[in-house]
């Protein structure tokens, strides 16, 4: 299974999104994280149904907590998973995956983290916040807007 996460920095504009087609053609996820959408919840739904073609998928609207037309994220996946919202804000989209066919579920939080360097230790707020409390498996991806080592 492929899990791509892209901080696309606006699907405005139709070259991103051209380029965003190619990755997908490229990579052929089953799981895609989009940060920095720029876009409202109606957007999201719209570019979805006319050029990317996911079978799920979670928008959180860019306008969310007044942030504006900056931010927005999306979580989109294929027909072969069902994917179960266990929570969200601006900075993160938190899913609960099963793949058709197996019994197992594995979770998946995709990170956008604050961009802002006083407010960076609120992303590993935000990640001890939701860490699973179960030994299933837990991918985390995104954008943690911090340079863990040099």
């Amino acid at each position: 299974m492929i899990v791509l996460s892209w901080n696309c920095r606006g699907l405005g504009n139709l070259g991103t999104v051209r380029t965003l087609k190619k990755s997908l053609h490229e990579k052929d996820p089953s799981i895609v994280f989009l940060m920095e959408t720029k876009f409202t919840y109606t957007q999201m739904i719209n570019v979805n149904s006319h050029s990317l073609h996911f079978d799920g998928y979670i928008p959180v609207d860019c306008s969310f907590a007044n942030k504006g037309r900056s931010g927005g994220l999306c979580m989109l996946w294929k027909g072969n998973l069902h994917a179960l919202l266990v929570t969200f804000s601006h900075n993160h989209i938190y899913i609960n995956v099963n793949e058709l066919g197996r019994s197992e579920t594995w979770r998946l939080s995709g990170i956008y983290g604050w961009p802002a360097r006083h407010q960076r230790s609120q992303t590993f707020q935000l990640l001890r916040r939701i860490a699973p409390g179960t030994n299933h498996p837990w991918l985390c991806v995104g954008d943690m807007n911090e340079i863990m080592w040099t």
